[in-house]
């Protein structure tokens, strides 16, 4: 496999070789998208794109891009040609022509794949996330790289200041039953820290990204939020946070991603928390403490931070040979008894493989 690297220009090439390196990455792009990447701080980005485009195109005997105008008025799709390619390949640059991107049928009509909507919101959010100063890896890039791994992310985002890394899925058509339930697992192995790793990247963020503009074959809005929440509180173990993505598509040359970070509820958490009844209050009124089989947990108010303070002990288990106390599973601070209660109550100590696993080593007297 290839390494990967995020989508970053040379500063220093020419604007026509950005344009074909950022098409290259993306598999393909709209101007409006090209432009935001090549001059992120001009009002006439697409103005200026359009003028590059046109360049590339209309080179005789050297078409470096071909354009194909999309349906429903979403402007137009730019790929590269073959003078594209080898121009790449001049500056080391591997790449492969964007011909066959879509279908021409007998009377030379051309279509785009059926998955070119699901495609313009993927790469319309990685560019907006790009504007913002995020690093982005396509799943253009990816699968170049020959990554073969039960499921694909849409791309990722790497965020500069705290470095990491969310898995993005895109939602633009309605998922059902095994597909719905895929995407929520491969949600989920990402908050748990069990996504695979792309090159030097591991996904710890999940991002969902959906546009409320497309509807479902029967013309009915898609509730995309909704459906993913449902499906991953059913589906988790322990709560997931996951950041939502909505693009906003105001027109062919302008859209909007407005972010915003839920913790969805694991219905097997809220489950657990109501069948453990029996808290017993312990030294002060804030403090309360269970015992679940060997297992010892204690949740408290710390005065002194203003925070609720937990813990889970495995009380078969001893620290060290010097320290007979048992041995801590779990321990932090949260600002809510509530989120206490659920992040022990979410632990993977619960979580059936994990209960098979626990044998008694050590039992203290």
């Amino acid at each position: 496999m290839c390494a990967i690297d995020p989508v970053e220009i040379d500063q220093n090439w020419p604007n026509e070789l950005k344009a074909l390196f950022l098409i290259h990455k993306f598999r393909w792009l709209r101007s409006a998208e090209l432009g935001h990447l090549i001059w992120p701080r001009s009002r006439n980005f697409d103005k200026y794109s359009q003028s590059l485009i046109k360049d590339l195109a209309d080179r005789v005997d050297h078409k470096c891009v071909i354009v194909r105008a999309l349906p429903g008025h979403k402007g137009n799709a730019v790929v590269l040609g073959a003078p594209g390619v080898r121009r790449l390949r001049e500056v080391g640059i591997v790449a492969k022509t964007g011909k066959d991107w879509g279908t021409i049928n007998k009377n030379k009509k051309w279509s785009p794949p059926q998955t070119w909507l699901h495609e313009l919101v993927s790469n319309a959010a990685l560019v907006d996330f790009c504007r913002l100063g995020y690093r982005v890896v396509t799943e253009s890039q990816l699968r170049a790289a020959g990554y073969d791994t039960d499921k694909l992310p849409d791309g990722l985002v790497i965020d500069p200041k705290t470095e990491d890394v969310f898995w993005m899925e895109t939602e633009r058509a309605p998922k059902k039953g095994d597909d719905k339930r895929h995407l929520a697992r491969a949600l989920i192995k990402t908050n748990t820290g069990q996504a695979p790793k792309f090159g030097s990247y591991r996904a710890n963020r999940s991002l969902v990204v959906y546009c409320d503009e497309f509807k479902d074959d029967r013309g009915y809005a898609i509730d995309h939020r909704a459906s993913v929440i449902k499906a991953i509180e059913k589906l988790a173990r322990a709560d997931v946070k996951v950041t939502f993505g909505k693009l906003v598509m105001d027109n062919a040359a302008s859209t909007r991603l407005i972010l915003d970070e839920v913790m969805i509820a694991s219905s097997k958490v809220t489950h657990r928390l109501a069948a453990w009844s029996t808290w017993v209050q312990s030294g002060h009124s804030d403090s309360y403490v269970l015992t679940v089989d060997r297992y010892y947990i204690e949740v408290a108010f710390d005065k002194g931070r203003n925070e609720w303070w937990y813990v889970i002990e495995d009380n078969y288990v001893l620290r060290n040979e010097r320290d007979m106390r048992p041995k801590r599973l779990l321990e932090g601070f949260v600002e809510t008894k509530a989120q206490a209660l659920r992040t022990v109550a979410g632990h993977k100590v619960w979580w059936p493989q994990q209960m098979a696993k626990a044998m008694p080593t050590t039992q203290l007297k």
